[in-house]
């Protein structure tokens, strides 16, 4: 092929092209030129249209506006788009402003309707912008590098918390014996039916108050800036009573309490319950929790709690 040292070169058609529309060599041929489509990179667009008429025809000569040629460019709006915009390819050789790919130029005037011709500054190298490249992938929700890595970084965790790791809190119980939760503490742990349903379970009987204890380490990511939530699944042996359970937390070893407490744990039918602490009671550097669990006055039905876990906003840590 000869060489062009100028900002337009003529090329031989492999379809019909209409006028400034973006273009790429045919993987069919390598030669001929067709439409560049959606996050495809081109090698220019259309500077005088080849009709259907005059394709079939044989009429496959079409003047080309190559990429590296020096100002601006006419373009063909996909979607509408401000004046502005980020840019970037779209199907059968067109632009719009939706993230595919890298991004090819920004816009000069706002497009009011698909097919809207209109002046775009294109970017003459690959854009490797992470705020411009966009993400080729169903895992994240969001559509550049940039927004992607963000998204990850404030992805929510949990810090596991087993009922068996629970401790019975009573006051005498964790000096006695270590507050081991067991067929003889308050509150019991058990199966829910030993014969038909082994799923374990802690359950305070009626009248029985007794609060459950646990220590954690605060995770390196966990971000203080946001709120932790405690998350338990409970339910009541019958509907005659309603049961908040209250929180107490401690951070570190110095630290004030913090109070909060959950809905009212309702109805036989087990069900997700959270206790919120929020993010400003959450002293920063925190490396370690204290978690007491309390339930309230419950006179006439028994408590059952199955899990038990602390949800928490992830961050990026610096190393």
């Amino acid at each position: 092929m000869a060489e062009i040292h100028g900002p337009t070169m003529t090329f031989q058609a492999y379809e019909a092209l209409a006028l400034h529309r973006r273009v790429k060599l045919s993987a069919a041929s390598g030669v001929l030129v067709q439409y560049a489509d959606a996050g495809e990179q081109g090698i220019g667009s259309v500077l005088a249209p080849v009709t259907a008429t005059e394709f079939a025809a044989g009429n496959l000569a079409v003047p080309i506006q190559l990429v590296n040629a020096p100002g601006t460019v006419k373009v063909v709006a996909k979607t509408a788009f401000a004046v502005g915009a980020t840019l970037y390819a779209a199907a059968d050789g067109m632009v719009d402003d939706a993230a595919v790919g890298s991004a090819i130029g920004l816009a000069l005037e706002a497009a009011l309707a698909v097919n809207d011709i209109v002046e775009m500054a294109p970017f003459n190298v690959l854009s490797t912008t992470a705020g411009t490249v966009s993400v080729a992938t169903a895992l994240v929700a969001a559509a550049t590098v940039e927004a992607a890595i963000e998204e990850i970084a404030v992805l929510p965790k949990s810090i596991a918390m087993d009922i068996t790791t629970w401790l019975e809190n009573d006051g005498d119980a964790i000096a006695a014996d270590g507050g081991i939760l067991s067929s003889g503490s308050e509150p019991i742990l058990e199966y829910i039916n030993g014969d038909t349903n082994s799923c374990l379970r802690l359950s305070w009987v009626a009248n029985d108050v007794t609060p459950i204890v646990r220590s954690v380490g605060i995770p390196q990511d966990m971000n203080v800036g946001a709120d932790l939530l405690i998350k338990f699944r409970a339910a009541m042996s019958d509907t005659n009573d309603t049961c908040v359970i209250s929180c107490d937390a401690y951070f570190n070893e110095l630290d004030s309490k913090v109070e909060d407490d959950s809905a009212a744990v309702t109805g036989t039918g087990y069900a997700d319950y959270t206790i919120t602490i929020a993010h400003a009671d959450i002293p920063v550097g925190a490396e370690v929790a204290t978690f007491e669990l309390t339930p309230a006055a419950h006179a006439n039905d028994a408590l059952y709690i199955t899990h038990i876990r602390a949800d928490y906003t992830s961050e990026v840590v610096a190393t």
